[in-house]
C-alpha cells in the first residue's frame, strides 16, 4: 500500500501484475438472499459485565501514539455513530462469538451470537451467523431478514449491502443491496463490502452514495452510482470509511500472528502506514477502532482531511467555512443558529469537530434556548446535541488532548443554580462530572485543568478564577479576584502559561504556571475597549481593541513578545473595528469586524493589505 508494497502502474492485490480490468468484477451467479431460509440465531447466555471487562488482553499491544487501549477482548469491532461500539468477544471458541456493548465505559452483554456485525445510522446493531443468517437489533429484540450472507456493511440512509453466502466466481461472490424490504443484485462479485456514509467527492470517481467493495485478491474498488466502478491502488483484505475524506485499511500482509498492517488513505494521494496491526477495523465520525491479534481493543481520533485548512465563524445564516487560501465564497455548516450573541463560542476537539454554543432569545412568545452542538467533519450532516440538564448552556473549553467538553450552565429554578459539567466524547451520555460553579468563561491547560472564571449566581459564589484538576472531583484552587469581571482568557500550550484580560483594567494578566507564580500586569493601549486575546505558536500575545464597537475610536491589534510581553507591534485596521480574532499555525491573522464587514486576513510582518473576505463575521475558529 505504500510503493513498497504496490508498485507504479501495478494492480493493489498480492497476485496482481497489472491494473485490473474492468471484466475482473463479473455478475457473480449467485442464489438471491431473498430465496434463503433464515438459520437460527444462535444463543448465548447472557453475561455479566465482568465477564468482558476481566479478560486479559497485553496492555499497549498497538503501539503509537493516539491509539487508547479500551477495557476487553474481542474478534470484530464496528462503530455507532452515538459513539459507542459493537464487537464480537475473544473468549470462546468456534465461528459464533458472544456479542458485547460498550458505552459510557461499560459493557453489556446482548443475546444471541454472530460472526459478523455492521451498525446502522439510527444505531440498529445488524449481524450475521456462521450460517448466513441476517439479524437486525434495535436495542431490545431481534428481526431475521430472508436471505444469507457472509460479509455486512449498512449505509448511511439505513439500507444494506451484503456479500452473498453462496457460491460465486474467482473473483468473489454476489454482492445485494437490501432497500424497503427488496434485495436487488449489484454488479460485480466480491469477498467483503463498506458502504461509504462520505458526502464528499474525491479523485478515482468516488461520490455520495456508493460503496467499497475488495474482491477475492485484495483489490479494491469504489462502486460511484453513477459511473460504475473504479480501481483504487493498493491492496487490502478489510476497509473503514471514515466520514470525512479517507479511509482506514488493513493491509493485505499478514503478519505471523494473523493481525494485518493498517493503512491509512486521504482518497487524493496515497497509502500511510499507521502504527500498530490489526485484525479488525472500524470507524465512525470521531474515531477508529481497532482489534490487535491478542484481542485488545484500541482507539484514536480519525484523521482529518489533508489540506483542508479553514476558518470558521458566523455568517450564512448560522455558521459558514472558507478553505485556505481563503480566496473562494464561505459555505455554510448551518443555518438557523443565532451565533451572533456575545457569549457565543466555538471550539474544536482533537477529533476535528466543531462545537458551538448557540445564544438564545427572547420575544413575545417565541423562547428559543441557548443550546451545545457538535458538528463532524466534513460538517455537512446534521449535529449532535449536547444537554446541560435543563439549564441555559453558558460558555464551553474542551481539553485538547482528551477531547472533554465543559459546558457552563444556569439553572435558575433548581438547586444548585449554576454548575459546570463534564462530557466524554461524542457528548451523547451523562456527564462525567459536575462542578458546582457559575463559570461564563472557560479554558483547558496542557495539563488538563480546567480553569474557570466564576460569577457568583448562587448565594455563597464570589467572583473568582479557579483552577479544576482532573477528574474534576475535588476542591478548585483559587488564582484570584476581579470583581470588574474577565472579558477573555487563553493557555499558552507550551508553557501552560494564562493570560486573562480583565475588564476595565487597561490590560491583561500574565499568569505564570509555577509553584509561586509571579503575576505580571500588561497594559494595553484604550485598555477598556479590549475585548479578545488571541497567543501565537512563538508565544506572541495578540490583543484586539474593537474601540466599544463604534467608528468613533480606530480599531486595533496589539501584539506583546515574551518574554516581558512588552508591545512589540501595533496592526491597525482603521474603521475596521475587531470582534474576534484568530491565528494559524503559519501565524496568518484573521480578524473580524464588530459591524459584520467581513473577515480579514493579515499575514506576517503583518506590515501588508489584508486579505479580504466578506460573509464572515464573529465567533472565528481556526482549523488547521
Amino acid at each position: 500500500m505504500t510503493a513498497a508494497l504496490v508498485l507504479p502502474g501495478c494492480g493493489g492485490g498480492r497476485n496482481s501484475s497489472a491494473v485490473i480490468p474492468a471484466h475482473q468484477l463479473p455478475t457473480a451467479k449467485s442464489v438471491s438472499p431473498a430465496s434463503v431460509p433464515v438459520p437460527p440465531m444462535a444463543r448465548s447466555a447472557v453475561l455479566p459485565p465482568s465477564a468482558m471487562t476481566s479478560v486479559r488482553v497485553p496492555k499497549g499491544e498497538i503501539q503509537g501514539l493516539g491509539w487508547t487501549q479500551l477495557p476487553g477482548g474481542a474478534l470484530r469491532v464496528a462503530a455507532s455513530p452515538d459513539g459507542s461500539i459493537w464487537v464480537l468477544s475473544s473468549v470462546g471458541s468456534g465461528p459464533d462469538r458472544s456479542i458485547w456493548h460498550y458505552a459510557n465505559g461499560a459493557w453489556t452483554n446482548i443475546p444471541g451470537a454472530a460472526s459478523r456485525l455492521a451498525v446502522g445510522p439510527d444505531n440498529t446493531l445488524w449481524v450475521l451467523n456462521s450460517a448466513g443468517g441476517i439479524y437486525a437489533y434495535n436495542g431490545s429484540a431481534w428481526t431475521g431478514i430472508a436471505g444469507g450472507a457472509s460479509e455486512i456493511s449498512v449505509a448511511a440512509d439505513g439500507s444494506v449491502y451484503v456479500i452473498s453466502n453462496q457460491s460465486g466466481g474467482p473473483y468473489g461472490r454476489g454482492i445485494y443491496h437490501y432497500s424497503g424490504g427488496t434485495w436487488t443484485q449489484m454488479p460485480g462479485a466480491a469477498v467483503d463490502v463498506a458502504a461509504s456514509w462520505d458526502g464528499g467527492t474525491y479523485p478515482n470517481a468516488i461520490a455520495p452514495g456508493g460503496y467499497y467493495v475488495i474482491n477475492s485478491i485484495d483489490s479494491l474498488y469504489y462502486y460511484n452510482p453513477a459511473s460504475g466502478y473504479n480501481q483504487l491502488p493498493g491492496g487490502v483484505v478489510q476497509l473503514a470509511p471514515t466520514t470525512n475524506g479517507g479511509v482506514f485499511a488493513l493491509g493485505y500482509v499478514t503478519n505471523p500472528d494473523g493481525s494485518h498492517p493498517i493503512y491509512y488513505n486521504d482518497l487524493s494521494t496515497t497509502w500511510t502506514q499507521q502504527p500498530g496491526a490489526a485484525v479488525s477495523i472500524a470507524t465512525n465520525a470521531t474515531n477508529v477502532y481497532a482489534i490487535g491479534a491478542a484481542g485488545g481493543i484500541y482507539q484514536a481520533p480519525v484523521l482529518g482531511p489533508p489540506h483542508q485548512a479553514s476558518i470558521v465563524g458566523g455568517g450564512c445564516g448560522g455558521l459558514c467555512q472558507v478553505f485556505a487560501p481563503y480566496t473562494g465564497s464561505p459555505h455554510a455548516i448551518a443555518t438557523g443558529l443565532n451565533v451572533y450573541s456575545a457569549f457565543t463560542r466555538l471550539a474544536r476537539n482533537p477529533s476535528g469537530e466543531i462545537i458551538v454554543r448557540t445564544g438564545g432569545y427572547s420575544y413575545g412568545s417565541t423562547q428559543i434556548p441557548n443550546q451545545v452542538s457538535v458538528y463532524s467533519p466534513p460538517f455537512g450532516g446534521p449535529a449532535r446535541a449536547v444537554t446541560n440538564g435543563d439549564g441555559q448552556p453558558q460558555g464551553i473549553a474542551v481539553d485538547p488532548k482528551t477531547g472533554t467538553l465543559f459546558v457552563s450552565g444556569l439553572h435558575p429554578y433548581e438547586n444548585p443554580t449554576a454548575t459546570i459539567t463534564a462530557y466524554a466524547p461524542p457528548y451523547t451520555g451523562a456527564p462525567i462530572a459536575t462542578i458546582l460553579s457559575g463559570a461564563r468563561l472557560m479554558v483547558v491547560d496542557s495539563d488538563d485543568f480546567l480553569l474557570a472564571y466564576e460569577i457568583p449566581y448562587q448565594a455563597g459564589g464570589q467572583f473568582g478564577l479557579y483552577a479544576y484538576a482532573s477528574p474534576y472531583t475535588s476542591a478548585p484552587v483559587s488564582l484570584g479576584s476581579w470583581i470588574d469581571g474577565i472579558d477573555d482568557m487563553v493557555v499558552d500550550y507550551p508553557t501552560t502559561n494564562l493570560f486573562i484580560l480583565v475588564s476595565n483594567a487597561q490590560g491583561f494578566y500574565v499568569y505564570p504556571n509555577t509553584n509561586t507564580p509571579v503575576i505580571k500586569y500588561v497594559p494595553v493601549a484604550n485598555g477598556s475597549q479590549a475585548n479578545r486575546l488571541a497567543i501565537d505558536r512563538h508565544g506572541n500575545v495578540f490583543v484586539a481593541i474593537n474601540g466599544n464597537g463604534t467608528s468613533f475610536d480606530p480599531g486595533a491589534i496589539e501584539m506583546h513578545s515574551p518574554p516581558s510581553y512588552a508591545l512589540s507591534q501595533t496592526i491597525t485596521t482603521g474603521a475596521f473595528l475587531p470582534n474576534d480574532i484568530a491565528l494559524d499555525a503559519a501565524g496568518n491573522l484573521f480578524v473580524v469586524d464588530y459591524n459584520n464587514a467581513g473577515l480579514r486576513i493579515y499575514a506576517p510582518p503583518y506590515t501588508g493589505q489584508p486579505l479580504t473576505v466578506p460573509g464572515i463575521t464573529g465567533p472565528l475558529l481556526w482549523l488547521p
